[in-house]
């Protein structure tokens, strides 16, 4: 057994190995010396040293299994105090027997002798152990009889039979006699009993070295009461050797459990601590059976030397001794019987259970075969979705770009090989979804994907961007005029009109080419990018045609994202302004209002005109914020000439409305606000908006117009005869004025002809009980004709141009004053 290092650095361990060192010297006085009186000395001289050494270190032991477990401090404080008690024994025998010279037998010393014994049994017994069922406790209660019985005999063989024999007159010699094996039974009681139970938290191998130091104890105090009987005990004999190698291993107990670690659920035994465990296993199986057969070689030895008082109890006490083994093997038998069921009915409940589990197999790899086949169609379907429109089941982006990727690597290897891109848009469309519904939006996507697919080869690609987007990549073309003729193709059939549930509808596209021959492309969306820009510049040429891109298509980009850039920083340094032109009231010649005019002041190019910026401001959405912003500035400009003079009080400001923010819910609260918030009276306010605005979404438009009025607000038709020329939805409308486009005033010569539009959509107005406003009116003889057609107001630049804010102010000086 190896010491732990820590151990040598402890002053507790050094003074027992000083008193250890001190016994072996008084050992050797006991055993070499022949002088009695020596001898005597140093056999009490060493129990004194023992029994205090053991008290110490015991009680050191209980501090230590406190940490551990505090339920362990008890049993070994217990197991030091029986140590003090033993001490004050040995302190008095001392006294007795060196200082009075006085036989220390039957004396004050055997009481403290005896409370040892006691405290010792206490201390035992205090050992924490674990609840265990009844059908456990009962072969440890037939283990732990068969083994006192068997020491009973023994002990009452060896020394109690002729105890009692020789003292039968001296009853308290005889009772203080019987005292000290009965204590030793109750000890060897206590010991098996604690070795046959599992212990809770406390560590074998202590347990072990106490139980041989008891084991040794027991056999010194049987050996001492046989000499005791038979009068041939001396002090300082060699008998005095067993008590001295008994408290020398209740000191290492000591030591070893000091030096012990926490035993809990999760903690993982050492080797020993294992070595422990099997064998105490091993003694609890050879104990009952080793205590029968030391039984019965006693009684063969002392049976004839037994008196005739003792042999029926030795018989009958041999006899209890049997059965009690007897039923300890009937015991074990009913076990291993309940066992062998229980092993069998295990063994039968793992064949049913491996049977189970492999249908349980089997039904485990059908199933895993379905669900992969089902993952396998859920992930073509996935494959699918991730690669195709879910509408129209056509290529989607991501496959359209895989695509023209493997027919941009074909060109680099095989140079004779040439394809083109066509970016299809379709005019209208959002009119066509708003009006008819979005579930006949679909189905005429769906329809022109069709007849798209019927047009082309299959070998070609037609594939679908979203909205009205559609691309399709020509594949192993010869030219341009191949390229065109396929064009032309799909113009003829998309010029078919399409049944919708019973609704006509024609669809034209605006069409970009892209040919592969033209450039050095390096990747797909370098291609669909200059197919988009070429099917845009188709749709601003006229829609409902095909262009062929270009580099100048490149540079209008380029231009159109520089203006935007420009735009965003123009709102930020607040580079626009507005202009003035004046409205004449044709029927009494005096000033009517004026109309508000965007214009940009651009620090390097001046003054940058609408129809080249408004644009790009539509298409990027800028056009919200300008247009807020000229809102609210006409505004504000027209209430303070209200507020210049009471003369005019009766002058409106028109101002443009662009699409989008006619389409706001929030028109009209912007509105009411600027009105609330400068001051302006709703009648001076008129808002223009054009025709195609209304036809967009006429039921909003209504909801619209009618918040607008009930505002006070004046609306007016900007450009009437230009867009759609809807008449039949006109009176629907609450509308005020009409304005006539400038361009079929232009039309009007010096004697009246090319000017029926005019006198036509003014009756119209007149009729509606709607104003008419004669715009682009530059010569005499023009505002004469607009005049005789009763046209209420007139505007252009006969009348004068548009004047920036100062300059109109002045106007108004001149003309009103």
């Amino acid at each position: 057994m190896q010491i732990p290092s820590q151990w040598f650095a402890n002053r507790l361990f050094r003074y027992t190995a000083l008193g250890l060192g001190l016994v072996v010297f008084g050992l050797g006085l006991i055993l070499l010396t022949a002088d009695e009186l020596v001898r005597v000395v140093a056999s009490d001289v060493t129990a004194l040293m023992l029994s205090a050494a053991a008290t110490v270190v015991l009680w050191r032991a209980a501090e230590h299994s406190g940490t551990m477990q505090p339920e362990l401090r008890a049993p070994w404080r217990w197991l030091a105090i029986s140590q003090a008690a033993w001490w004050m024994g040995v302190l008095m025998w001392t006294y007795l027997e060196l200082g009075l010279g006085e036989q220390p037998h039957s004396s004050l010393a055997d009481l403290f002798y005896l409370a040892s014994y006691l405290f010792s049994l206490v201390g035992m017994l205090s050992f924490p152990v674990e609840r265990s069922l009844w059908r456990e406790n009962r072969k440890v209660i037939l283990d732990v009889g068969i083994v006192v019985l068997a020491a009973a005999l023994s002990i009452w063989v060896a020394w109690l039979g002729p105890l009692l024999s020789g003292y039968a007159t001296d009853w308290p010699t005889l009772a203080l006699s019987l005292a000290y094996p009965v204590s030793d039974l109750a000890i060897i009681w206590a010991w098996v009993y604690a070795l046959f139970r599992r212990l809770v938290g406390q560590p074998r191998g202590p347990l072990f070295i106490l139980a041989a130091s008891w084991l040794c104890l027991v056999i010194t105090d049987v050996w001492y009461g046989h000499q005791t009987v038979l009068g041939s005990y001396t002090s300082g004999a060699l008998l005095d050797l067993g008590w001295v190698i008994s408290h020398s291993l209740l000191i290492l107990a000591g030591l070893l459990q000091s030096s012990a670690q926490p035993l809990t659920a999760n903690t993982v035994l050492p080797t020993t601590a294992k070595s422990h465990e099997r064998f105490t296993r091993t003694v609890r199986f050879i104990m009952p059976y080793l205590g029968l057969a030391i039984t019965f070689i006693l009684l063969i030895v002392e049976y004839r030397s037994a008196s005739i008082l003792q042999k029926p109890l030795m018989a009958m006490g041999f006899g209890i001794l049997l059965a009690l083994v007897a039923a300890r093997q009937v015991l074990t038998r009913l076990e291993n019987e309940r066992l062998s069921e229980a092993l069998t009915f295990e063994l039968a409940e793992r064949r049913r259970t491996q049977a189970e589990l492999q249908a349980l197999n089997l039904e485990l790899e059908r199933r895993i075969e379905e669900r992969t086949y089902e993952l396998r169609q859920s992930e073509d379907q996935l494959k699918h979705k991730t690669l195709h429109d879910a509408l129209t089941g056509l290529p989607n982006r991501v496959l359209l770009i895989d695509r023209l990727g493997q027919a941009l690597e074909r060109t680099r290897r095989q140079p004779d090989y040439g394809f083109a891109v066509l970016f299809l848009d379709f005019d209208g469309f959002k009119i066509i979804n708003d009006s008819l519904g979005h579930a006949e939006g679909d189905a005429l996507l769906m329809h022109v994907a069709r007849r798209l697919q019927n047009t082309v080869r299959s070998v070609d690609t037609v594939a679908r961007l979203g909205g009205d987007e559609f691309v399709i990549l020509l594949e192993n073309v010869s030219g341009q005029a191949d390229v065109l003729r396929t064009v032309e193709r799909l113009q003829v059939e998309l010029a078919q009109p399409f049944d919708l549930n019973g609704h006509r509808v024609f669809a034209t596209a605006s069409i970009g080419l892209v040919l592969s021959q033209q450039y050095p492309y390096r990747s797909a969306d370098e291609v669909l990018r200059d197919a988009d820009t070429a099917m845009y510049q188709a749709k601003f040429n006229g829609k409902a045609r095909y262009m062929l891109f270009d580099d100048s298509m490149r540079a209008q980009v380029v231009a159109r994202l520089n203006m935007e850039n420009e735009l965003r920083e123009a709102i930020e340094r607040q580079e626009f302004l507005l202009h003035y032109q004046p409205i004449l009231d044709l029927r009494n010649q005096r000033l009517a209002g004026f109309e508000a005019l965007l214009r940009w002041h651009h620090p390097q190019r001046g003054y940058v005109l609408p129809m080249e910026f408004i644009p790009v401001a539509e298409e990027t959405g800028l056009v919200m914020p300008i247009g807020r912003w000229v809102l609210w500035q006409a505004v504000r400009q027209m209430a303070a000439w209200h507020q210049q003079s009471e003369a005019y009080r009766n002058l409106t400001i028109s101002v443009n409305l662009s699409a989008q923010q006619f389409k706001q819910p929030q028109l009209a609260d912007e509105v009411a606000k600027a009105l609330a918030e400068t001051g302006l009276p709703a009648g001076a306010l008129k808002l223009e908006i054009t025709e195609s605005t209304f036809m967009e979404e006429a039921e909003a438009a209504v909801y619209t117009l009618n918040r607008l009025r009930s505002l006070g607000v004046q609306v007016q038709i900007d450009d009437f005869g230009t867009g759609y020329s809807s008449l039949s939805y006109l009176h629907r409308f609450p509308i005020d004025t009409l304005k006539v486009d400038r361009s079929f005033v232009a039309r009007m010569g010096r004697e009246g002809e090319n000017s029926e539009i005019v006198r036509t959509i003014v009756t119209l107005a007149h009729d509606l009980g709607m104003t008419v406003i004669a715009e682009g009116v530059e010569t005499n003889e023009q505002l004469e004709h607009v005049k005789q057609m009763a046209c209420e107001l007139g505007q252009g630049y006969l009348i004068s141009k548009p004047l920036a804010a100062e300059h109109a102010t002045q106007f108004l000086l001149e003309t009103l004053t």
